[in-house]
């Protein structure tokens, strides 16, 4: 079985998605890239923003990307963050840039939008579903722009959870992107 064919089996479909996205958004010059995370901290070559706690539910997962990922074994779900920086994205309406998070995907069906302000901007929560090689995704994403960077939180597990679990990992998925705070270019 080939890397490609792993990442592509049912348990690992939200991970696949992620490296897709991750490798639709390269070219970003180094100081807005990801670089690393330690608790609490999304560490960028001339910055870094602060994320809320993750628990130990969630493992953290190395991509060769401007990502970091976790995976939640119990709910197969994949809770990423990233940030592009230095002109590395169009200023378009935080609408546009959610629209541009959705590469191969089919039947994409956003169920519901909200806006709300993080570290005093303007965020933009997005819930919806789609199909990945016939295969149900469900996506809950938040686009935040500040001081000419983009940053981006997604929460990705394949069909339907139970409501338990979803509940679980929703929870989880907010704390760790209401704890953003972006302490700008050092």
């Amino acid at each position: 079985m080939t890397v490609f064919q792993f990442l592509k089996s049912l348990k690992f479909l939200p991970l696949f998605f992620l490296l897709v996205l991750a490798s639709c958004l390269g070219g970003v010059k180094n100081s807005g890239k990801v670089r690393g995370y330690e608790p609490g901290r999304v560490l960028m070559k001339k910055s870094f923003y602060e994320v809320g706690e993750v628990s130990s539910d969630w493992q953290l997962f190395k991509l060769q990307s401007a990502t970091v990922a976790f995976y939640h074994q119990d709910s197969g779900s994949t809770m990423a963050t990233a940030a592009f920086c230095d002109q590395a994205y169009n200023d378009s309406p935080l609408k546009m840039l959610t629209k541009h998070l959705f590469p191969g995907l089919q039947n994409l069906e956003i169920s519901h939008q909200e806006s709300f302000s993080i570290d005093h901007r303007e965020a933009l929560r997005t819930w919806a579903s789609a199909k990945l090689d016939g295969v149900r995704v469900d996506l809950d994403l938040v686009v935040i722009k500040k001081d000419a960077c983009l940053f981006d939180f997604f929460l990705i597990h394949q069909g339907s959870l139970p409501v338990e679990i979803q509940r679980e990992v929703r929870k989880d998925f907010e704390e760790f992107f209401k704890g953003f705070v972006f302490r700008g270019f050092l």
